[in-house]
């Protein structure tokens, strides 16, 4: 019976071994850890929470502020590019510039990101902006 329950034990330890990680696409396996998907996919874990656009007095800039999260547990994530599309009343795209912020986003942490751009155009009634890039940093 101890050889039996021995035999069992010495499966569980190895069938419990690393496995070869990888992500295809698809659904993350549970052999998985947060750490392999922070790294492999940082733009999911850069949320915007929310956002703030005025015409300066002139009309001559749009001034932007974007209130941004890092939700991942572990990672450091750096050099952030947004998209900011200017949209029709139909939601067309008529216009759209990206801002890159160069700087470290550590992990569990908001971030307000202001920047100016040219003015929105006149056909356009709203705005949107898109988390566009984020690169994984292996280290301050």
């Amino acid at each position: 019976m101890k050889k039996i329950v021995m035999l069992v034990f010495i499966l569980f330890l190895v069938s419990c071994g690393e496995s070869e990680r990888k992500y295809d696409g698809g659904d993350w396996t549970t052999e998985e850890t947060d750490q392999d998907r922070e790294r492999e996919t940082p733009k999911s874990y850069i949320t915007i929470e929310n956002t703030e656009q005025k015409t300066n007095f002139w009309g001559t800039k749009s001034e932007f502020k974007v209130f941004i999260k890092n939700i991942a547990k572990h990672s450091i994530y750096k050099d952030l590019t947004l998209r900011i599309q200017w949209l029709s009343k139909t939601g067309s795209v008529i216009e759209e510039r990206t801002y890159t912020r160069y700087d470290y986003f550590q992990p569990n942490h908001k971030y307000e990101i202001g920047f100016e751009l040219p003015p929105m155009p006149d056909a356009a009634k709203k705005y949107q902006i898109i988390v566009e890039d984020v690169k994984f940093s292996e280290g301050i």
